[in-house]
């Protein structure tokens, strides 16, 4: 659909699609509402195009999306919302730009596969909120030094992000 501004906006409900194994998004999108790619269990790769416009990845955008492996995000998104990545259950990789600023709770919650993730020197990451990483338990490191003030932690589970989770 397209607004008043000619800009692209993603907002059906593509779970419907079960069967959709690819995705490719297309620079000109600005905007993915909540839960648009939810249950598409087949869904294995999302390409963002070349100079994304998109700014965050919303509540349960491709939650249940349990065949995607990798996830690239978009260079200018800043917050990445609850229950975005949530039980993704194939992911492995997350490379995370340094746009980001927040990390929201449960984001990328049982993620049982998830190993990497790497975020991109001169990080902007000012919170990861309690349990964005529950459940991932497989987790060994992240590719950066994070500045200690973005981590927030009360415990939990997999919350901890496994070794290296300070850039260690």
């Amino acid at each position: 659909m397209c607004n008043k501004h000619n800009a692209i906006l993603i907002s059906h409900k593509w779970y419907i699609y079960i069967s959709l194994i690819n995705i490719q998004i297309p620079a000109s999108v600005e905007n993915i509402y909540g839960g648009a790619f939810a249950h598409c269990t087949s869904l294995a790769q999302v390409i963002f195009g070349e100079g994304s416009k998109i700014e965050s990845i919303d509540q349960y955008t491709f939650n249940y999306c349990e065949s995607l492996e990798n996830i690239h995000v978009p260079a200018k998104v800043k917050y990445i919302y609850e229950y975005a990545f949530h039980n993704c259950k194939s992911l492995k990789n997350i490379h995370i730009p340094a746009s980001v600023e927040h990390i929201y709770g449960a984001a990328f919650a049982f993620c049982i596969n998830l190993v990497d993730i790497i975020f991109e020197p001169d990080s902007q990451l000012k919170s990861i909120d309690e349990y964005a990483f529950y459940n991932c338990n497989l987790l060994e490191k992240i590719s950066s030094i994070i500045p200690k003030t973005a981590i927030h932690r009360k415990g939990g589970k997999g919350d901890k992000g496994g070794k290296g989770d300070k850039g260690d």
